[in-house]
């Protein structure tokens, strides 16, 4: 019991709790490709950096992923 008009903190999820999840494999992929694959394993994509020698981007594929 606690008192009335007590502040309740909550913190909500997607029911998995504290699950690990196994970081797909991105290298060689499209962008569109990797935004999917991580999706699929409900994570989401963090920071892109282009490669200075990249000139177009719509053909550039992953070279690079942290964490691995």
């Amino acid at each position: 019991m606690i008192p009335k008009g007590s502040r309740i903190d909550l913190v909500l999820g997607n029911g998995l709790g504290a699950n690990e999840v196994e970081i797909p494999n991105l290298i060689g992929l499209p962008l569109n490709e990797a935004k999917f694959a991580l999706s699929g394993a409900g994570l989401g994509l963090g920071t892109v950096t282009y490669d200075p020698n990249v000139t177009d981007t719509t053909t550039a594929v992953i070279s690079v992923q942290s964490p691995g």
